[in-house]
């Protein structure tokens, strides 16, 4: 979804059903043990990274992989004189070396993403969940009025959901 889209559309594949004892309920309770104490209906503001980590498009993908080691971050949202216009991740930068690019000659927007995913303050760890798998993506920045505020990768959300489940069964 565009960067200025909110996580309001429809993703097939990503649904949570009950089983082995697990109930709506339970999805959207407060885990035990959860440092969020909430679920998958908790706000993604609740469990994401902040502050986000910052690029420029024109940086080189070694200045690239140099901010996420020193950042301890698996992306960067890339600013541009319009603003945050892509995000360039552990996977692009990987891609783009095994195609033998030259990491002190290649920025990091001919690696980037063309379209910025996002998610907005208000919506749910489970919204991101829909998002990540049906736009197959690992990093979501979090928008509050028209700026990037946070990011949410999936560790961040198998961790929500690994309490949940921990406080489903008990």
């Amino acid at each position: 979804m565009p960067l200025a889209a909110s996580c309001a559309r429809a993703h097939s594949g990503c649904m949570i059903t009950e089983q082995d004892g697990i109930r709506q309920d339970d999805l959207d309770g407060s885990p035990e043990g959860s440092p969020h104490r909430c679920g998958l209906g908790c706000p993604v503001t609740h469990v994401m990274s902040t502050p986000p980590v910052f690029g420029d498009p024109e940086m080189s993908l070694r200045s690239v992989a140099e901010t996420m080691s020193a950042d301890a971050v698996g992306a960067l949202v890339l600013v541009s004189r319009e603003g945050e216009s892509s995000i360039v991740t552990e996977r692009d930068v990987v891609n783009a070396l095994a195609l033998e690019a030259n990491a002190d000659t290649v920025w990091a927007a001919d690696v980037a993403s063309g379209e910025l995913y996002a998610l907005d303050a208000a919506d749910t760890v489970a919204d991101a969940i829909r998002l990540m798998v049906g736009d197959r993506v690992r990093h979501l920045p979090v928008r509050e009025a028209d700026k990037v505020i946070g990011m949410v990768s999936a560790r961040d959300v198998l961790a929500t959901v690994a309490g949940v489940l921990a406080h489903a069964r008990g």
